[in-house]
């Protein structure tokens, strides 16, 4: 007895296109990505870190939107670009001299 191979419909995308995300969800990750590594990437560094599942145009056109938003830093370098999350996006503590951890240390000695 033959099994009847049932035809796959094509149904106008493919279920891998549908895996990979889109729009708001792919832009709220690689923002996070950028925030976390705290590193400079490329848009090709991003896709494999994400494992192929945002299309390198999407992720360089989220990377450009960032940079002219200001939330992201770019620099071009040849034919590359470059992206790092903006420093400035980040809590600084107070400027702390050397002395004053020094200082610091030696009052936690004593007290032990």
């Amino acid at each position: 007895e033959k099994k009847k191979k049932k035809k796959k419909k094509h149904k106008g995308i493919s279920s891998d296109l549908k895996n990979k995300m889109k729009g708001g969800d792919a832009s709220a990750q690689i923002l996070k990505l950028l925030f976390q590594k705290n590193r400079p990437f490329n848009a090709t560094n991003i896709v494999d870190i994400m494992g192929g599942k945002v299309p390198k145009g999407v992720v360089q056109g989220t990377l450009d939107n960032f940079a002219k938003s200001g939330e992201v830093c770019m620099k071009e370098v040849a034919k590359n670009k470059i992206y790092w999350i903006n420093q400035e996006q980040f809590k600084t503590s107070k400027k702390v001299s050397p002395e004053d951890i020094k200082n610091e240390i030696d009052e936690m000695d004593e007290q032990h």
